[in-house]
């Protein structure tokens, strides 16, 4: 009765309308939520509706949430698509913030997510991952970019870690915020790895050299001064503008 996902999965002694099962009848008997929310029973569907019924049973997990996906009305399948982008578990807030108060107020939905305090979570990490490997990848990516611009001003971390899975152009302004903000934050393992890999991607001089002074200031945190000092002299080296070239000249002085 918690709406995730179960099994009664039996050949022999479950009674039915329509008598007892037997060895070389269907193994999966039941599959859904136990409580009777999204059930569904085979063995009626087989009585009722013939062998073509039971094409659609599921092999596992995640083509049951299929299955139960598909039964569900073409907004509900879109909403929750969308709240697949944002992970498992999600505040209402952040979801608010991207998709609006009324999608954060309507999001729960039997047997797929649930509201639980200031959360939102789906009823199993199977399930979330079902729904979100449903969305085409162009639209995933399109998604995920939409919430990092959505939550750039929230939270630049959780920001980054979606702009990094969407436009890859919209990552390195993002992670300057990170840079900027994160020592506030205290998430500096995480948002080195972001920054890290941003480097990587085409940005222009000024956010390269910012993004190298932010990651020579998270090596000195743990006194490792020789990458530092590359990095300040990276960021030095890139800096077209005053204010980057500064902090890193600065920065190699010290």
């Amino acid at each position: 009765a918690d709406g995730d996902i179960d099994y009664l999965v039996s050949n022999v002694g479950l009674t039915t309308q329509y008598g007892t099962a037997k060895p070389d009848k269907p193994s999966i008997l039941f599959y859904g939520d136990m409580d009777g929310s999204g059930l569904t029973r085979l063995v009626e569907a087989y009585q009722e509706q013939g062998r073509s019924s039971l094409e659609i049973v599921p092999g596992s997990i995640q083509s049951v949430v299929q299955v139960q996906f598909d039964q569900l009305d073409a907004p509900r399948q879109t909403l929750l698509r969308k709240l697949s982008i944002l992970g498992e578990r999600v505040e209402k807030h952040v979801a608010g913030i991207v998709y609006g108060d009324a999608a954060a107020r309507d999001a729960p939905t039997a047997g797929f997510l649930r509201a639980s305090g200031a959360w939102l979570q789906f009823t199993h990490n199977l399930v979330r991952e079902s729904v979100y490997a449903s969305i085409p990848k162009a639209d995933r990516k399109r998604l995920h970019t939409e919430a990092a611009n959505a939550l750039v001003d929230y939270d630049p971390l959780l920001a980054a870690e979606h702009a990094i899975l969407g436009d890859l152009s919209v990552a390195p302004s993002i992670c300057v915020r990170v840079a900027r903000d994160t020592f506030h934050f205290r998430r500096v393992g995480r948002s080195a790895e972001l920054i890290e890999r941003a480097t990587r991607l085409e940005c222009t001089s000024d956010q390269r050299a910012q993004l190298e002074i932010f990651l020579g200031s998270s090596k000195l945190q743990i006194r490792d001064e020789a990458a530092a000092l590359a990095h300040y002299q990276e960021a030095a080296a890139r800096a077209q503008s005053s204010t980057p070239a500064v902090l890193g000249l600065v920065r190699v002085a010290r």
